[in-house]
């Protein structure tokens, strides 16, 4: 999609538009083509094609291995991420804290063709037609050759009525019964209808989110589909194969040497003492960082040669840091983990759970701990596929049910595609929204042309609105503070209303007291007064 004048073989793939997952997906692609691997790293190095063309000259051969589609059997494994999401909905059966639901604009559409539309998706995707079951003690998937499935009709001359048919429209799953999908849709008397779609994660996750959706438009429009290779099944069986359970073991050396140590807990300020059960009750806000804002983050990218990702993660960490004073700190964040070609066009559960951990040391310059921190993120990238589930149970983590294993925060950086909102919106911040957190607090990050838009997900257990409200003013100054060259024990994220606050007003103690007794004095009467 870039104007072809822009592109030559000196052009920055990152100046372009490139970030880390579309690095991956060119690695993956060369692998395919040239059979070499070129390390992630190399790309953020150099990253224009005539020196990556010379990197390919000089790699050593690394035969690309496709994905084969699996035996036909009545069961078969599940993937680690399916797994760990089993056994989380089994902790409590009518939750719907790992429901996807998405609302769509949809124009005019007759019955009949939304029907034969959903039909045809549920006939291409196999994990439309999974369900789970236990056998001999082990959770397993089972593929359905067909599903009963009915679209939810709804009509409603109300705007206002939407929403709540949309929370409505959203329900548990039980995972014995197939399919774990449920469609909607909304007709409305001005013609603004609407389509909802609400999956179980344990079939889905973003990136399958947008598949489902390019593939639901163009068989809509009457297009015919070019048949899947392989189905989410055979990702899952070869998994388990051998090949890969020896890369498995080489990517799980880098993580259990990066928590070899004591793992650190990180205590925010909380409002409330935290529930002895973790509660997923939540809310969330939205608000900008604006052009000026926008522009210092990216003039320093294209200094240091990093991602947005990196930039914000680094900005973060700090921010972290000067909230809980700890140096030692781990971030998670969502990767989509499809490395391997083969697997574009699956529908089904891929994105993997990092654990960034940076040490925000006081002395360190922005640029030296963004350096750090792009390099703990390529290492992290490059060791993506070693499962967040098999890392919880290497480690020795203290499992404490009140919290998440290993991080309590998270960061997500999405692509323009990834993500439904209203990108024209310039208020600086939006009313709190009642919905589900599944963690402490998450920070998610979408670029715009003039404007990174936030959104902060919290724990509506642990923070009230108004102190989340005071950590997006404490980074909104922090982003006006940063400076390559500053250390970060001199990054303020106090505003100066906050600091007249507490320097003066908090701190005006003057008051009459009788100068004629001495303070035991005073005392002895106190315990007269209230023993």
């Amino acid at each position: 999609g870039i104007e072809k004048e822009k592109i030559s073989v000196d052009a920055n793939f990152f100046e372009l538009g490139g970030h880390s997952l579309k690095a991956t997906i060119l690695m993956s692609k060369i692998h395919k083509v040239f059979d070499v691997k070129i390390p992630l790293a190399e790309i953020f190095r150099i990253p224009a094609i005539c020196s990556i063309g010379e990197a390919i000259k000089e790699s050593t051969t690394d035969k690309y291995a496709s994905i084969e589609p699996s035996v036909t059997k009545e069961y078969y494994s599940l993937s680690s991420a399916q797994k760990r999401l089993y056994i989380l909905q089994q902790m409590d059966l009518s939750s719907t804290a790992y429901n996807i639901p998405q609302m769509v604009p949809l124009g005019d559409v007759t019955k009949e063709k939304l029907e034969i539309a959903v039909r045809k998706l549920i006939d291409r995707h196999e994990s439309f037609r999974t369900s789970f079951e236990v056998i001999d003690d082990e959770p397993m998937q089972k593929i359905c050759d067909e599903v009963s499935f009915a679209v939810e009709y709804y009509e409603t001359t109300d705007a206002s009525e939407i929403d709540n048919i949309f929370n409505q429209f959203i329900k548990p799953f039980n995972l014995t019964e197939a399919p774990l999908l449920r469609v909607g849709y909304i007709r409305t008397s001005d013609n603004n209808n609407y389509l909802l779609v609400d999956m179980h994660h344990i079939i889905s996750d973003g990136t399958s989110m947008e598949l489902l959706k390019k593939d639901f438009m163009a068989l809509l429009n009457g297009e015919e589909l070019e048949p899947l290779r392989l189905q989410y099944k055979d990702y899952s069986e070869w998994q388990h194969s051998q090949a890969q359970q020896e890369e498995m073991k080489r990517q799980e050396e880098y993580w259990l040497k990066l928590f070899s140590d004591a793992i650190p807990v990180l205590n925010l300020p909380y409002d409330y003492p935290r529930p002895i059960t973790q509660s997923f009750e939540g809310s969330s806000v939205s608000f900008i960082i604006n052009e000026a804002g926008t522009k210092k983050i990216r003039e320093i990218c294209k200094e240091t040669n990093t991602t947005l990702s990196m930039t914000l993660l680094a900005v973060y960490n700090i921010l972290l840091s000067k909230l809980s004073g700890q140096e030692d700190i781990i971030v998670g964040t969502a990767i989509a983990n499809r490395r391997h070609v083969d697997l574009e066009k699956i529908i089904g559960m891929f994105v993997n759970m990092l654990s960034i951990r940076n040490n925000a040391k006081g002395d360190l310059t922005f640029r030296e701990f963004l350096k750090e921190v792009k390099g703990n993120m390529l290492s992290a990238y490059e060791n993506q596929e070693y499962q967040f589930e098999d890392l919880v149970e290497k480690v020795s983590v203290a499992r404490d049910f009140s919290r998440n294993p290993i991080f309590d925060v998270c960061l997500n950086v999405l692509n323009i595609g990834e993500i439904e909102s209203n990108l024209n919106s310039t208020e600086e911040t939006t009313e709190h929204r009642a919905g589900i957190s599944k963690f402490d607090m998450t920070f998610t990050a979408i670029e715009a042309t003039n404007a990174i838009y936030m959104d902060i997900e919290y724990c509506t257990k642990l923070f009230k609105q108004e102190t989340i409200d005071r950590f997006i003013e404490y980074l909104l100054k922090l982003i006006e503070e940063i400076d390559l060259e500053k250390k970060l024990f001199e990054i303020e994220i106090i505003t100066k209303s906050e600091k007249e606050l507490i320097l003066n007003v908090f701190n005006n103690t003057v008051t009459d007291y009788p100068k004629d007794k001495n303070i035991q004095e005073l005392f002895e009467e106190q315990v007269e007064r209230a023993p």
